[in-house]
């Protein structure tokens, strides 16, 4: 079973970036631990993590990235396997080809990257993991414009069409109050 051990970092776009500098500091009480130009960086008192949040000044407030953790590169290989079993549940769930994508651009496979990314498009053009592998291979995984485009549609509660079909088969279609 492949897993996602932790959440290592979020990283936010945000307007007023002194102002959500000082939140960050003041009343979370986290440690700036680096900043540069329009970038600042704040971690947990003993945490192991270089960081826990990473600012960076922005036109719009947005969340940039998400970093996750696993435990080995077994995790990734098995979560491969999960995506290519649900192939077999189902070739036409664009997210599934999407995951494939992200896990081949990890790995620098590139060609399969963008011929996953290509199907993943094709089956659902507002698909994020896509996105977010196309924004691997181009080398701007800290824009993320993948993850800024996930947190909107999800703060708008307006999920896509295989987001909705995911949640069904995660939930077993039970509906929360």
């Amino acid at each position: 079973m492949s897993r996602v051990t932790d959440i290592r970092y979020v990283g936010y776009g945000v307007e007023d970036f002194e102002a959500e500098r000082k939140f960050y500091a003041e009343d979370w009480g986290l440690v700036e631990v680096a900043a540069d130009e329009g970038m600042a960086w704040f971690k947990t008192h003993g945490a192991d993590e270089h960081h826990v949040v990473r600012l960076h000044k922005s036109d719009t407030n947005h969340v940039e990235i998400i970093a996750l953790a696993a435990d080995s590169t077994s995790d990734v290989e098995a979560a491969r396997a999960s995506f290519e079993a649900a192939l077999v549940l189902d070739r036409n769930f664009g997210e599934t080809h999407g995951g494939l994508a992200v896990i081949a651009a990890l790995q620098g496979r590139k060609q399969e990257a963008s011929e996953a990314i290509e199907r993943a498009q094709r089956l659902d053009r507002s698909g994020l993991s896509a996105r977010y592998a196309q924004a691997l291979l181009d080398g701007n995984a800290q824009d993320a414009q993948a993850l800024k485009a996930l947190a909107t549609r999800m703060l708008k509660g307006r999920p896509g069409v295989d987001a909705m079909r995911l949640l069904e088969r995660i939930t077993g279609g039970v509906q929360r109050h």
